[in-house]
């Protein structure tokens, strides 16, 4: 495998040339700007850092000190700050580079050029050619016995330069003038050159007079010659930005021709640059692939189109195919090109694109389309369970399940949504069924009914209990159940714009959506009621309605709130079809608990904490949440605590008990966990007794708690997981629950005897051996934790 090798720099044209010298022996080479860039794999980096500027940048310090490179810094001789001793690195001082970073022998020449030439008494200059700096550079970066500074360079003094560039130069000595010496803090390592290589010395030539015309003619064409590569270029850069504008509004066809248009000038230009080893020939290069990407991506949603609009199941067939085909193809090239993608993208920040995510995506897309004919109903028709869960009265999956719908699709048309009240159904149950303790202890509720199916926080456990319910009910069969929160609502309805619904002669926004569910749905409720299944079947069928109207324009964003949604549990699925649901507990959408893995040599510590609003109102309207994750790692143990802090928002002391918050809480510990405990921190200190639930791949700690109109509650779990020091990899895993919304998490790792210690994502040192990472949580959380101990 080759060595993966990085270069930072601001010197676009320098490091450039790096980048090239190092691919000639072999390296995987790569340039970058910024440390936020820097991939994560990267074994060796180069700090090309003349301008004296990255090596007091603070966030390159902190990677270089987590993933460990190994490191080679040339700063300027003028530089006294070095990475060395804080990290295992080269550092090479330097005065003069020729042909490109050598003002000091620009202007040194032009001085050389007068009859009399003062300098000063003592003065040297140190200069190396680019080829032996790099050849100094790949030297130590594969060596690298030990950490080591010097000044590169061969000395040259001035006097020696003037006398050299113009032998008949009278030069003289200025006591006024400063010396000029090499450091004497580092030593010089004298490079091999040849004074001839620096400057061509200056001598007579028969002048020939031209025209005015003809020189200012020449001048303008030589010009245009250096100008034309970089008006290609920026025509070419509009060309595609142009063609990512068409995309977000869908007009495929345009952007397709746009993004080919933007080729045609990017190739050439990018071969011409890069023949004359210009500036920025890098950057036609990567918009020439990003280019051919994006056009394949293109291609796969006009094919996705194409499917939408045909009802022969022959022809869908053979166009999924097709799609799960192309789909493959740009994955591959997604990969390949990942890192001309990003930096293409960087110039359009509208555009907020994690290229690795979305080409995992794109992979499993491809195998998703060929299940496509059955899953839309094109042999058979194809019925799915809708649950519509009110995520202000929170439950294990989401939120209360006060109404669902019956969808049926049959040659890919929606033929049937009707939707039901759960208060209609659970009446025609007939019998009693024990619904779990804290169900009967905290609702109140004698007998297990549809409406509280979704106790169980696993999704595809309780969309089979919800299946069962619905049998024993309306003695309906389905293919799958899919739990809808109205959060993802009102992400569709921000992408939408307003709906109005005529029956109700009334417009529902995404500002207004929850008050005008609660007023219409909630609090003018009563059972035997229909009002609440009208009202969000009109609300259903608008937003149907506005989707086929907005898709033709709207394609990218509504995909991107359906990517939100899902990632955020806002909306999980689960299917009959085994090999599309393997797919979606890949992803996580499945709502699955604790379905990710541990590799050999690696420690799995999942855990996660899970609310139910058993107070019977919409309290969770006012709630605010924060999470924080603590874990200590012990000589035989890890010691974890999990606090889960509660802010009631809701100013309305009268109206308790409509907006007091009582919570069952359960906090999700790996199956190892021993002697847990939960405290409530307040004015006084509160042990509580717990309710331990073991189950097949977790344990589950439970208790009751209320927060009041304005105050704030902080629950903290704590267990110990055994641990025998063997593992030098932990996997964290905060699994968040549906319908919670963003809220901010901190992770911190107390590790006293850890030597070396990396993460992904990178943790920054908060104190003597303890690392810490703080985010706005808006999905899973999963960290890898690689430690070394002494």
């Amino acid at each position: 495998m080759s060595p993966i090798v990085c270069v930072i720099s601001r010197e676009r044209t320098l490091g450039s040339a790096l980048v090239e010298h190092l691919k000639t022996k072999g390296c995987a080479a790569g340039l970058v700007s910024k440390p936020s860039r820097i991939p994560l794999n990267v074994t060796y980096l180069v700090i090309l850092d003349l301008d004296g500027k990255l090596v007091s940048d603070r966030n390159l310090l902190s990677f270089i000190q987590q993933v460990k490179p190994r490191v080679v810094v040339v700063n300027s001789s003028k530089s006294r700050e070095g990475l060395v001793s804080s990290v295992l690195a080269k550092q090479i001082f330097v005065d003069n580079v020729v042909p490109g970073h050598a003002q000091l022998i620009s202007d040194l020449h032009a001085k050389s050029q007068h009859p009399h030439v003062l300098v000063p008494k003592e003065a040297w200059f140190a200069v190396v050619t680019q080829e032996e700096l790099f050849a100094k550079i790949v030297a130590l970066l594969f060596s690298f016995p030990e950490n080591k500074s010097f000044l590169f360079g061969k000395l040259v003094s001035f006097g020696e330069y003037v006398k050299f560039i113009n032998p008949n130069a009278t030069v003289s000595v200025d006591l006024r003038l400063a010396p000029r010496m090499p450091r004497g803090d580092i030593q010089v390592e004298e490079a091999k050159i040849d004074l001839a290589q620096l400057a061509v010395k200056q001598t007579p030539s028969k002048t020939t007079s031209f025209p005015k015309k003809t020189i200012v003619s020449a001048l303008l064409l030589v010009m245009a010659l250096l100008v034309m590569p970089y008006l290609l270029l920026g025509a070419s850069l509009g060309l595609s930005y142009w063609g990512y504008k068409s995309l977000t509004t869908g007009n495929y066809l345009k952007t397709i021709n746009l993004l080919k248009a933007s080729s045609t000038l990017s190739v050439p230009t990018a071969k011409v640059l890069d023949t004359l080893r210009f500036p920025a020939r890098n950057t036609a290069n990567s918009l020439s692939n990003a280019n051919l990407v994006l056009q394949k991506a293109v291609d796969a949603l006009m094919l996705a189109k194409d499917i939408a609009q045909t009802n022969d199941a022959t022809s869908v067939a053979g166009l999924s195919h097709n799609l799960s085909v192309k789909l493959a193809s740009l994955y591959q090239d997604m990969i390949v090109f990942r890192t001309d993608l990003e930096y293409v993208l960087s110039f359009t920040p509208s555009l907020e694109v994690d290229v690795a995510k979305l080409s995992e995506y794109v992979l499993l897309s491809s195998k998703f389309t060929k299940n496509l004919p059955e899953l839309l109903g094109y042999n058979t028709p194809q019925t799915y369970l809708l649950l519509l869960q009110n995520n202000m009265e929170l439950r294990p999956t989401g939120g209360f399940i006060g109404s669902f719908a019956l969808v049926t699709l049959a040659r890919g048309e929606l033929i049937d949504d009707t939707v039901y009240d759960v208060y209609s159904a659970d009446g025609q149950l007939k019998g009693y069924i024990e619904p779990p303790a804290p169900i009967v202890e905290h609702l109140g509720e004698a007998s297990w009914k549809m409406r509280d199916s979704n106790w169980d926080p696993d999704f595809p456990t309780s969309a089979e209990r919800a299946e069962w319910f619905l049998d024993k009910t309306l003695d309906r069969d389905v293919a799958g159940v899919i739990a809808i929160n109205l959060e993802s609502v009102k992400n569709y309805l921000e992408v939408l714009g307003p709906v109005y619904l005529s029956t109700f002669g009334e417009t529902i926004d995404s500002k207004n959506m929850y008050e005008k569910v609660k007023y219409e749905v909630e609090d003018n409720f009563f059972p035997g009621s229909r009002k609440k299944a009208q009202y969000l079947s009109a609300l259903s069928d608008a937003l149907i309605l506005k989707m086929g109207e907005s898709l033709s324009t709207k394609t990218i964003d509504l995909l991107g709130s359906t990517v939100k949604s899902v990632d955020a549990r806002d909306i999980q699925v689960y299917l009959h079809n085994t090999d599309v649901a393997t797919l979606l507990s890949d992803l996580g959408w499945d709502g699955g608990v604790f379905n990710k893995d541990c590799e050999e040599g690696c420690m799995y510590l999942p855990l996660g904490v899970v609310e139910a609003n058993v107070g019977v109102n919409k309290a969770n309207y006012f709630v605010k949440r924060q999470v924080a994750l603590r874990s200590t790692i012990k000589d035989i143990y890890i010691e974890q605590a999990l606090s889960l802090t509660l802010t009631n928002t809701s100013e309305g002391l009268e109206r308790i008990p409509e907006e007091r918050y009582k919570v069952y809480v359960r906090g999700l510990a790996p199956l190892e966990a021993q002697f847990p405990t939960a405290q409530l921190s307040g004015s006084k200190a509160e042990w509580l007794d717990i309710d331990s639930t073991r189950l097949s791949n977790r344990n589950e700690y439970g208790v009751i708690l209320e927060v009041l109109p304005g105050e704030t509650k902080t629950l903290t779990y704590s267990w110990r997981v055994p641990f025998d020091q063997k593992p030098n990899k932990l996997k964290l895993h905060f699994w968040k629950q549906s319908g919670t919304g963003e809220f901010p998490l901190s992770v911190t790792l107390d590790a006293p005897n850890v030597r070396q210690f990396s993460s992904n994502p990178p943790f920054g040192l908060t104190d003597e051996g303890s690392f810490g990472y703080n985010t706005n949580l808006s999905s899973d959380f999963i960290s890898e934790l690689t430690f070394t101990n002494e």
